[in-house]
């Protein structure tokens, strides 16, 4: 191989997918937009004047750019560019909040920003926040202190740049949905798009091929729509809004033969009569994926476009356009296809075997592969093995090669000893007479089974009543596949994702709205005796949301969710931390405790929300009273308020308390707020507490106040539980390390025979006095099945389990184990 060829250009992405076209037929209309028509000539010199543009700023290889952008023809331009100049893209989702925006650019490593106007009040707020960003353009026009991309590209040359990046080089970073997380940053190369572009090796073009699309290809779409049209030849019709209502003027208008939507696009689509008006004849070629297509969903389809070839495909961000089919054709009818041109699929057991003809983990391979997570080798690690790309999807594969995709592993219910898929149930709800969409869920039951939540979204100016519907499922559903409560929806939850219309069905969001609507479902978790179970995380920016918390541990089942609280670290600290040498990072940035009770309780309708702890020395105890009788009436009154002193003695000092006397001002100020809570007119006179009579309202709904447990394991709390407080909390001083011996060990631990004996004194004293058991919550409880049992024996009333401050998608698993063990 001579160096010429080694050094080609067109192993650069850009090049091989808009110059080549450009040499090839200058004059050949590339695209058609709101900003009107564009030759593959007049493309390629655009691109080449913005990537002049960015090579000027010293944007190049080895930098990232972030892109917020929303207008096509600027995604367009600006990723190709950019792909020529070889800097990685960041395709940031125009529908991310500001957090994750700036946690993404950040993480990510992006030292220059490109947005359009859409994005101007976006770019505002998050701008202070990113001081890592040093080159800010703007297309749209100038704006203050921010490269005008648009006139400086005018001004720039259209020569071609000598490119930047070729082969395995990163092209971009793609970023997973992020429903259950921060989104994982997927490194796709110029090599792997360049393999998702030659799509149509396996699915016709045919004469004069029109792709239509919208601002969906700020994404992976780019690779997976954009990419494949341009290197084809096509003309793509970009427009600014993709909703199925757009879809029906511009597939008449532009004479659109192509599209690539999910199945929900056509649901949408077809729920109402105003599609049969337009015109869809030139529609060639319907792709579809991103969700399972049943078989309800492909007939409507086929009634409405049956001179259509439609095409199903099965891919990820991490792997697009993996495999490719025409169900319902020669192969069985729910197959998706075989493994596309250069790729390959297995199915395998859990010991990596391959499997024909029965169920198992879905395994992809190809040049398209993604290159890894960016700056997560271990996640990287869980799922390229071998060279095999495996994400947790189960399917079967045929002796012929064609992939059925049976779902998501965690979407399996498990039931009667079986696992039952969400599509069987969906399936069946759609063939009942009108229903428009379905969604199965799995909701936590007792023991291993689970009950099965559906719902459903009926025709418009349809009359829709669950009876009907279970009446209907009970003729033709095993009476496992049976759901144990159907919900009538107007609509069922769909993702975000710039296509105009809905996004994926979102079964989480299904399950944390109407998880409640399931009868008889044992879903308290109290497995044995009186003992409930809770979870406790520190919230912070960077973990799972406290709603989403919240939400799932009801839907799990738990009784109760608790926060803790720092308002500070000082930096100079210098009180050792109790549990160890070093601080968790969680302390310094852990969001308010009252803020987060109230996300979680206004998620939710069942699980109680409590502060575990909150530092009472550290607030001014009128308007503590105040927060919490008001989030008490606003939860229903279910709020727990657990109280302590604190160990951080700089903390407290930074407020104003003497750690001296901290303990004395605890218990004054617990006598005040109660005081507040219980007397229309309330004053108190203490040592470090004075204010007379005030009026202050709402009131606690619980009477006369919510619970106060006082936490601590001093020689003093014994006591203090007995002058104002209404349960003890003990704290398990343990790792919270799953996979460490400690937890690996079913023998008592020493804490266990010092807390037998101080639970059973505290319930003498309590006789004693005439009152009634105190309730004991024991925080951070050893998640293993002997130690809940030798729990209950002591007579704990409440275990609560120790989180760590994680995405949803790294929490969410540990939760499911938790409540497991729970229901057990």
């Amino acid at each position: 191989m001579t160096a010429t060829h080694t050094h080609s250009p067109f192993a650069n992405y850009g090049y091989a997918v808009l110059t080549a076209q450009a040499l090839r037929t200058p004059d050949a209309v590339a695209l058609d937009c709101d900003a009107g028509r564009r030759t593959y000539a007049e493309l390629n010199r655009q691109v080449n004047r913005r990537a002049a543009v960015l090579r000027s700023r010293g944007v190049v290889q080895g930098r990232r750019v972030a892109c917020l952008l929303h207008a096509p023809l600027g995604i367009t331009e600006v990723y190709i560019a950019a792909a020529k100049t070889g800097t990685v893209v960041a395709a940031l989702n125009p529908y991310w909040s500001d957090d994750t925006l700036v946690a993404i650019v950040e993480r990510s490593g992006c030292t220059a920003f490109v947005y359009d106007g859409w994005a101007d009040d976006v770019v505002e707020r998050i701008r202070p926040a990113l001081p890592g960003v040093t080159d800010w353009l703007r297309l749209g026009g100038p704006a203050p202190a921010t490269v005008d991309f648009d006139g400086e590209s005018d001004a720039a040359s259209d020569a071609e740049p000598e490119p930047g990046a070729r082969h395995d080089d990163p092209l971009a970073l793609f970023f997973t949905s992020g429903t259950t997380g921060l989104p994982k940053a997927v490194v796709h190369t110029h090599s792997g798009a360049l393999s998702t572009a030659q799509l149509w090796l396996d699915v016709p073009r045919g004469p004069d091929p029109v792709f239509g699309t919208g601002p969906i290809i700020w994404g992976v779409g780019f690779i997976a729509i954009a990419g494949p049209a341009l290197y084809g030849g096509m003309r793509l019709v970009l427009e600014a809004d993709f909703s199925p209502a757009t879809f029906l003027d511009a597939a008449a208008r532009e004479r659109i033969t192509h599209i690539s939507v999910i199945p929900s696009f056509f649901t949408e689509l077809l729920r109402d009569n105003q599609h049969r008006q337009a015109d869809l004849t030139s529609l060639r070629v319907v792709l579809l994926g991103g969700e399972s297509v049943l078989p309800a969903v492909l007939a409507r389809i086929k009634e409405r476009l049956p001179t259509t070839e439609v095409f199903s495909y099965y891919g990820q961000t991490e792997a697009p356009y993996s495999v490719i089919g025409r169900p319902g054709t020669a192969m069985a009818t729910r197959a998706v296809g075989r493994a596309r041109t250069a790729c390959a699929v297995k199915v395998v057991d859990a010991s990596g075997n391959r499997l024909v003809g029965e169920a198992g983990e879905i395994c992809l391979t190809g040049p398209h592969l993604l290159a890894g997570y960016d700056g997560q080798p271990e996640q990287t690690a869980e799922v390229l093995r071998d060279g095999w790309y495996v994400g947790g999807d189960l399917g079967v594969l045929d002796e012929h090669g064609a992939l059925t995709v049976l779902g998501r592993r965690q979407d399996a219910i498990a039931r009667a000893g079986r696992y039952v898929l969400p599509g069987e149930i969906e399936e069946a709800a759609l063939a009942v007479p009108g229903v428009a969409e379905a969604g199965a869920v799995a909701v936590p039951g007792k023991g291993r089974d689970q009950h099965i939540l559906l719902a459903v979204a009926p025709v418009p100016e349809q009359d829709l009543d669950e009876p009907t519907v279970r009446d209907a499922l009970a003729e033709v559903l095993p009476e496992h596949c049976r759901p144990d409560a159907v919900v009538i929806a107007d609509r069922l939850p769909h993702g975000q994702d710039a296509s105009g219309g809905q996004g994926k069905l979102l079964r989480r969001e299904i399950r944390d709205r109407w998880a409640h609507r399931v009868q008889g479902r044992g879903l308290r978790c109290r497995p044995r005796g009186a003992m409930f179970f809770g979870v406790q995380m520190f919230p912070t920016e960077y973990s799972m949301a406290p709603a989403e918390f919240g939400r799932a541990a009801e839907t799990r089942g738990f009784e109760s969710v608790f926060f803790p609280e720092h308002t500070h670290i000082p930096s100079g600290r210098e009180t050792p931390w109790p549990s160890g040498s070093e601080l968790p990072r969680e302390y310094a940035h852990c969001l308010s405790p009252v803020v987060s009770m109230t996300a979680a309780a206004t998620a939710t309708t069942r699980v109680k929300v409590g502060t575990a702890i909150c530092l009472v020395v550290q607030h001014d105890p009128i308007l503590l009273a105040k927060e919490i009788a008001s989030l008490d009436l606003i939860s229903g009154g279910r709020l727990i308020l657990g109280v302590g002193a604190g160990w951080n003695r700089e903390e407290m000092l930074n407020h104003g308390t003497d750690p001296k006397t901290r303990m004395t001002l605890l218990g004054e100020r617990i006598e005040a707020m109660t005081a507040i809570w219980t007397e229309d007119e309330a004053s108190y006179h203490g040592r470090f507490v004075d204010f007379s009579a005030i009026w202050s309202w709402p009131k606690p709904l619980q009477r006369p106040r919510p619970p106060v447990l006082i936490g601590g394991s001093g020689s003093g709390v014994l006591q203090r539980v007995l002058d104002y407080g209404d349960g003890w909390m003990p704290f398990r001083d343990g790792s919270d390390d799953w996979s460490s011996a400690e937890f690996a060990s079913t023998d008592p631990e020493p804490f266990e025979e010092e807390l037998s004996a101080r639970v059973a004194e505290l319930q003498e004293r309590a006789a004693e006095l005439g009152r009634d058991q105190a309730p004991v919550t024991l925080f951070n409880a050893k998640p293993q099945r002997e130690a809940l049992r030798r729990y209950a024996a002591l007579g704990i009333t409440r275990c609560v389990f120790w989180l760590p401050s994680l995405p949803a998608e790294d929490l969410l698993p540990r939760i499911d184990q938790l409540a497991d063990l729970a229901h057990g």
